[in-house]
C-alpha cells in the first residue's frame, strides 16, 4: 500500500506549478499557498488546504477542506471494489478546519470540530526547536533548505526556501527563515506539500468564524480524547473490552503531559 502511494507522491511532485523564483512580495500582498496533505494510516487519504499570509499585518490563517477528503487506493476497500478510478472522494460532515496566526499577538487561534460542534480555543504560538541540516534540494525553480524538528510526539523534515522570505507554513508549523513548502513525520504518516502559490492584491486574509463553544487548548483536548475513546462507546445490553485509547493524529503529547 505505502509503495503505491509514495508513486502518487512521487507523481505529484512532477506537475507541481509554482511562481517563479523572480517573484517580488509586496507587503501589502496576501499570499496564498495550496498544499495537499497525505495521510497514510492504513487507509491512504489525500486532503486540500491553503495558507493565507498578510505580510503587512504578520498574520495568517491555514484553512482545511475537509470538502476534498479523497481515498488514494480505492482497490483496498471492499465497498469500492468497483470503482473505475483509484481516486474518489469521501464523504464527511465537517467542512472547514482554521489555525490563524498572530505574530504580534503570538498566539493560534483554531476553530476545530467536536462531533457536529464547532469549537475555538487559543494556545501560544509553538516553539519550534528547528536544527538547520546543510542540505538542499530544488522543489519546481526554489532552492530549497533541510530542517529537522521534534514536536508534540512526532520528528518532523522540512524544506523552506529563502526565496520567499515568509516564516510561514502549513499546518502550525512557522519559524523557519522561509516558506516551507514541505513537510513529513518520520513514519511518513503524515505529509503537507505545496502545489501551487498565488500573489493576491487583496487587503485582509478571512476573519474568524463564530463558533458553537470557546475553551482551551487543554479542554478541547480533553474532550476530543473522551470523544473518539471507543471505551466511551456503549450499547444497551452489550459489553465491549477495548484496548486503552491511543491518540493517532498529528499531534500524539501536549506539553502539560508527561511521556510514559
Amino acid at each position: 500500500m505505502k509503495n503505491f502511494f509514495y508513486l502518487i507522491l512521487a507523481n505529484v511532485l512532477c506537475n507541481f506549478m509554482f511562481a517563479q523564483k523572480t517573484q517580488q512580495i509586496n507587503k501589502s500582498d496576501i499570499v496564498e499557498v495550496i498544499y495537499i496533505t497525505y495521510m497514510d494510516k492504513g487507509v491512504p487519504l489525500s486532503r486540500e488546504s491553503k495558507l493565507l499570509i498578510n505580510n503587512l499585518l504578520n498574520e495568517s490563517v491555514y484553512i482545511t477542506d475537509y470538502h476534498t477528503d479523497k481515498i488514494i487506493d480505492a482497490s483496498s476497500i471492499k465497498a469500492a471494489e468497483k470503482q473505475t478510478s483509484n481516486l474518489f472522494r469521501v464523504k464527511t460532515f465537517f467542512q472547514y478546519k482554521y489555525i490563524y496566526t498572530n505574530i504580534p499577538k503570538h498566539h493560534l487561534t483554531s476553530v476545530d470540530w467536536l462531533a457536529s460542534k464547532t469549537v475555538k480555543y487559543e494556545e501560544p504560538i509553538p516553539i519550534f526547536k528547528w536544527v538547520l541540516i546543510n542540505e538542499t534540494k530544488s522543489i519546481e525553480n526554489y532552492t530549497c533548505f533541510k530542517a529537522e524538528v521534534d514536536f508534540r510526539g512526532r520528528k518532523y523534515t522540512a524544506w523552506y526556501t529563502k526565496d520567499l522570505p515568509l516564516a510561514y507554513g502549513p499546518w502550525k508549523f512557522s519559524g523557519l527563515p522561509g516558506l516551507i513548502l514541505e513537510v513529513h513525520d518520520s513514519e511518513n504518516e503524515y505529509t503537507l506539500l505545496a502545489k501551487e502559490i498565488k500573489f493576491k492584491s487583496e487587503k485582509n486574509i478571512e476573519k474568524i468564524p463564530k463558533t458553537d463553544f470557546v475553551m482551551s487548548l487543554k479542554e478541547f483536548i480533553s474532550k476530543h480524547d473522551e470523544l473518539y475513546d471507543p471505551n466511551n462507546w456503549s450499547t444497551p445490553g452489550v459489553s465491549i473490552s477495548q484496548e486503552k485509547y491511543v491518540r493517532d493524529g498529528i499531534e500524539l503529547i501536549y506539553e502539560w503531559e508527561k511521556i510514559k
